[in-house]
């Protein structure tokens, strides 16, 4: 009789909906003021690895190590890339809503754009399952689907850690092209100063402006 009674309320338990986790995770963003990690963005040119800073709302940082000296900075009103390989700067003013591709969604606003455009479930459910096969590292993982056929992303899987930090978003393009952003050893709220969002250019460098659309301006 226990072990009916103990199964039944068991099985009464609630299950957490993806959208409810979901929600969870955005609030532990909501939580973030700055955090930094190393990064490692896999695509189909290859890997590339860097330390990432973030700072709320809307400012970033990523200093490459592969390739080395390559540099991505936002400002929150203007994204720089620097190539030293070519000793070249592509600058590019960005819209309200940002042009920072998968790494910002990983941010307080980028996880409110998604649960506003974006449908929500789980990869195979609640419970934490293997980042990758054979792996130790367990994670929840959400799939997301675009909502329109406009978003850069039609597809989204967010691998979510313990303590609803965001280990991993691998993203698929309209043009079925997959990338993979990789955040290691998170450390959030680290009262990074607003300085080291300012980059200055080498002056050897050519820079080029509005590179990935015309500014608004």
């Amino acid at each position: 009789m226990i072990g009916i009674l103990a199964g039944a309320v068991a099985a009464a338990q609630p299950v957490i909906t993806a959208e409810s986790f979901f929600s969870q995770v955005a609030a532990t963003y909501r939580g973030i003021d700055d955090y930094e990690a190393d990064i490692r963005i896999t695509q189909r040119s290859g890997t590339m690895t860097g330390r990432l800073s973030y700072k709320r709302p809307n400012l970033l940082r990523i200093d490459f190590t592969d390739p080395a000296g390559q540099v991505i900075v936002s400002d929150g009103s203007v994204l720089t890339i620097y190539y030293p390989a070519l000793d070249v700067i592509f600058e590019q003013k960005l819209s309200d809503r940002g042009d920072d591709g998968g790494v910002s969604l990983a941010s307080r606003q980028g996880l409110d754009y998604l649960r506003n455009n974006y449908s929500i479930a789980y990869v195979e459910g609640p419970d934490p399952v293997p980042l990758d096969e054979g792996s130790s590292e367990m994670v929840v993982k959400l799939n997301l689907n675009s909502r329109s056929a406009t978003e850069g992303f039609r597809q989204l899987e967010i691998a979510v850690s313990a303590g609803n930090l965001i280990r991993r978003i691998t993203g698929i393009t309209v043009g079925l092209e997959e990338h993979r952003f990789d955040f290691l050893g998170v450390r959030t709220n680290q009262e990074i100063p607003e300085q080291r969002f300012v980059y200055i250019s080498p002056a050897s460098a050519n820079v080029y402006r509005d590179f990935l659309f015309d500014s608004e301006d």
